[in-house]
């Protein structure tokens, strides 16, 4: 039960994409950002299968909202960052979730559903020092955790806190 996932950084030629690898070192999924819009990422299988489409929306007056959608632009769930705390608190088909820092000097989070934890985010990353690494304990909710860990390590969610 559970596993260990990486980000590699991309490839000389294909700067957009990251590759998402486990313990092995197989390739699992790849992410890309989008090349017009730094808010716009996608997450697909090898077989180039869109998984998920998060963009984010931030008003004047609001915390960043990311929506997260399916391959058919169904809703799956929404993630609101707040400005002044070190959470997110994720609202959507699978329940709700909150991720919180764990270490206040270092970037280490833990993504919890009901009081328990779901995944554990942390800088030890087996194959790069520039990116985290992510351990999911519950495979149900791999998809959740995957596109936090996405946020945090890539987009940087919460590196000004």
């Amino acid at each position: 039960m559970g596993c260990n996932y990486y980000i590699m950084d991309p490839t000389y030629k294909n700067k957009s994409r990251y590759n998402i690898k486990d313990d092995s070192g197989k390739s699992l999924f790849y992410y890309c950002v989008s090349d017009d819009d730094n808010n716009k990422f996608e997450l697909f299988d090898l077989e180039n299968n869109e998984l998920i489409l998060t963009t984010c929306c931030v008003n004047d007056f609001e915390s960043p909202k990311y929506s997260v959608s399916d391959d058919k632009e169904r809703k799956i769930f929404n993630i609101f960052k707040s400005f002044y705390f070190t959470s997110m608190n994720i609202r959507g088909i699978f329940g709700d979730f909150t991720v919180s820092k764990t270490v206040t000097d270092k970037r280490s989070f833990e993504l919890l559903k009901n009081g328990l934890v779901i995944a554990n985010i942390d800088e030890k990353n087996k194959f790069t020092d520039n990116h985290l690494s992510i351990r999911i304990n519950k495979d149900e909710f791999a998809l959740v955790a995957l596109v936090v860990y996405l946020l945090v390590d890539i987009n940087g969610l919460f590196d000004k806190y």
